[in-house]
């Protein structure tokens, strides 16, 4: 992967990420532990995968090691499958007096 610093969606990756140390998730879900920024980047870049902030909480950011676009390809597909919302519907009730027999 080229080394590429883009933030879509507010999602900061490789580059963007400012913060001097972040909490590690390799490519596998491991957790690494708290890590500077630069071991962070090398990891990623040896993996030939993208650093993504996925939680840029300043006291305790969490980066993964991940191939960015496959994510958004996931993420894209994951939202056309998805039923659309029933927002605004407006339902109608008519109440009418209980007879009595």
């Amino acid at each position: 992967m080229a080394t590429i610093a883009k933030t879509n969606d507010n999602q900061m990756i490789n580059g963007a990420i400012k913060f001097p140390q972040v909490r590690l998730i390799d490519a596998e879900g491991q957790m690494i532990g708290v890590v500077p920024i630069e071991e962070a980047l090398k990891s990623a870049e040896e993996a030939d995968l993208d650093l993504v902030c996925i939680s840029p909480n300043p006291d305790n950011p969490v980066c993964r090691v991940m191939d960015y676009n496959k994510f958004l390809f996931e993420k894209g597909k994951r939202e056309v499958d998805r039923p659309p919302k029933l927002e605004g519907r407006n339902m109608v009730m008519y109440l009418s007096p209980a007879k009595k027999k």
